[in-house]
């Protein structure tokens, strides 16, 4: 994993979250349920593991604050935070930040903003998350000025401007100060902001409310080129048609916590252990239960975690008529492929794209689906129908994934016309150009053409496997069998368990005469699992050699290097 960068050190404690999950060995009294307990923490099962702490507390209340720390832990990651407020005060008691978390839920969802100040200054000053919660927390006991102070202190630390300027923004929207919001949002300093989605959402809703939808509009289609978001563009679109915009990002101060716990999330995504981005998802659902990016946020997690059961639980929560319903679909479809429910997967993206056949991310994650599924007509109907609308932008990789499509259907001369598209789009794009140079070769057509763009694609890309055996293949299919020879040992180094790599490195030994290696590289590519036509006819080679193989196939014999004669 990468270390942790300042800002995440900023938002965990010293203990990270994480750890509270997986907690050292203890000469536990009841060590089965402890054991159990680490197993299924392990297993990202947190609802069992919760169950399990709980029960080594029970059995021993006494067993240490370790315990109770991996059972709140537990408790918060799977989402049962109701079943940890309920614990004993004793439980919630301790120094640590997941207990200070729930505390801190606790607070907010009881109004009780002067204990919500009690709790953060009791915890770590030093914390980014408490830093911001204490300025949501003045902002619950009514003292918008006190918190816009609070917000303004940090501002003045190093590299967190930019979380000021954003909840400082959200906490004047909330108070119906439009204005003042718009007006930290324009600021040269707070442009960063806009590039992410809450920020961009949080932009066109406030300036809307000032009468400057139009112009936020605009600057969003600016500022993202490439396309809107699915969830802005539907705003930036009702902006455009002049509909009424509420504000409705944040509307309380316990609003504005959510916020605080969704903001971090997010920082700690991809930077700190899953474990922890979890909790403070989690502590942003409590808060906000139709917090419909925590929800998106929550699903990809969980996804990651190998717990697609959860995840599509987490999508399915977010309601049909919310403009990211779509975006929550297509997680959930993605979820039922990994819990090996594939059907059921391509059903959701069907009715999907059913609903709305303009939806150009669910007619292309509809033709994956139905690729890894071999439907490859309905998957090549699907990139036709996402071609079609995005005829000016389609990029290289749908007219290269149709063109697969195209050529495991037989229909050779559709799929070089999509490749050789693609490539007219991304010129230089190594996977097109090794799929259509690699064809080339295994058709035996315009050899010296594809030799050519298999060496472009290994010069843009030398560390890749794959691509290197291209190489390697077309120079053995051009008789440069020596030359091949190096470049599949090297594509076999890189890839040293793919079957059909083994097996061309196999015939470009037989073709130079190292008949005794080309029969053990035959042998390894036996057991990696080949195909089943691809075995047999390994096998056959064994048994027979290659020349005999060719001559029964009708291929062009091997060629005799030295003096230009067929081999013998």
């Amino acid at each position: 994993m990468r270390p942790i960068p300042d800002l995440a050190r900023r938002i965990l404690s010293p203990l990270v979250l994480a750890a509270a999950l997986g907690t050292p060995a203890l000469a536990a009294p009841d060590a089965a349920d402890y054991l159990s307990a680490r197993s299924a923490a392990a297993a990202h099962d947190y609802a069992v593991a919760a169950d399990r702490f709980l029960a080594v507390l029970e059995a021993d209340p006494e067993a240490g604050p370790q315990i109770t720390e991996s059972a709140l832990a537990a408790l918060l990651a799977a989402g049962e935070v109701d079943r940890a407020l309920d614990l004993p005060d004793e439980r919630l008691e301790g120094d640590s930040q997941i207990a200070g978390l729930l505390r801190q839920i606790r607070a907010a969802r009881a109004g009780d903003w002067e204990g919500l100040l009690s709790v953060i200054d009791a915890g770590d000053d030093d914390l980014l998350v408490n830093a911001l919660s204490r300025g949501w927390a003045l902002y619950g006991t009514g003292d918008v000025e006190a918190a816009r102070g609070s917000f303004a202190a940090l501002a003045e630390s190093p590299g967190l401007l930019p979380f000021a300027l954003y909840h400082e923004a959200l906490m004047l929207a909330a108070s119906g100060d439009f204005d003042a919001a718009a007006e930290i949002l324009d600021r040269p300093e707070a442009e960063g902001l806009l590039r992410s989605r809450r920020g961009a959402l949080a932009y066109a809703q406030i300036q809307a409310q000032s009468g400057n939808g139009p112009q936020a509009a605009e600057r969003l289609r600016g500022l993202f080129p490439g396309g809107l978001d699915i969830a802005i563009g539907a705003l930036v679109e009702r902006i455009e048609a002049g509909e009424d915009i509420a504000f409705d990002l944040v509307q309380s101060a316990q609003d504005g916590l959510a916020e605080v716990h969704f903001s971090f999330a997010g920082v700690l995504e991809g930077d700190a252990p899953p474990e922890s981005t979890l909790i403070f998802a989690r502590a942003a659902q409590a808060l906000k239960p139709d917090h419909v990016d925590a929800l998106l946020l929550l699903g990809n997690i969980l996804g990651r975690l190998g717990r697609p059961d959860l995840a599509g639980e987490s999508f399915a929560a977010v309601p049909r008529n919310d403009p990211s319903f779509p975006l929550a679909e297509l997680g959930r479809a993605e979820a039922l492929a990994a819990a090996e429910q594939p059907g059921r997967a391509i059903e959701v993206l069907q009715q999907l794209t059913a609903a709305d056949p303009e939806l150009t991310q669910a007619q292309v994650a509809l033709g994956q689906m139905l690729s890894r599924q071999d439907d490859l007509a309905g998957a090549e109907a699907a990139y036709t129908r996402a071609i079609e609308q995005t005829p000016e932008g389609s990029g290289w990789w749908l007219l290269y994934a149709r063109g697969m499509a195209r050529e495991a259907q037989g229909n050779w001369d559709g799929a070089e016309a999509d490749m050789r598209a693609a490539l007219d789009v991304t010129p230089d794009q190594p996977a097109v150009l090794n799929f259509l140079g690699y064809s080339l070769v295994e058709r035996g057509e315009r050899l010296d053409e594809a030799l050519g763009m298999i060496e472009r694609a290994v010069a843009l890309r030398p560390e890749d496997g794959a691509i290197v055996d291209s190489l390697g293949w077309a120079q053995f299919k051009l008789g440069r069998y020596a030359e091949a020879v190096g470049n599949l040992e090297r594509a076999v180094s890189l890839l040293p368990v793919d079957p059909i790599l083994n097996d061309h490195l196999g015939d470009a030994f037989w073709a130079v005469g190292r008949l005794s290696e080309a029969q053990f590289q035959w042998r390894r590519a036996l057991s990696f699992d080949p195909e089943p036509e691809e075995e047999q006819r390994i096998r056959q080679k064994l048994e027979r050699g290659l020349d005999a193989v060719l001559a029964e196939e009708g291929a062009d014999p091997l060629r005799n290097t030295a003096d230009g004669q067929e081999a013998p």
